[in-house]
């Protein structure tokens, strides 16, 4: 298993299996220093390396979310 976060509140919300053997999870954080919430989406390879992620700032506490990938 490999945190992936930081000192604040951080939860993934939903995570799929990548047919190249990794993974795809969305969910949010409020750590490094956010001051509203930041959507995360990450995508992981199947040594459990980030390839990418993409943050999207958002101004309430609400928030529910899925993926789907083509990999």
């Amino acid at each position: 298993m490999k945190a992936i976060g930081g000192p604040d509140i951080d939860q993934a919300i939903y995570a799929k299996t990548t047919s190249d053997g990794g993974y795809i999870t969305v969910g949010w954080t409020k750590s490094f220093g956010a001051a509203v919430g930041i959507f995360i989406l990450v995508k992981i390879n199947s040594v459990g390396a980030i390839e990418w992620n993409k943050n999207i700032r958002w101004p309430g506490d609400e928030v529910d979310c899925s993926v789907e990938a083509n990999y």
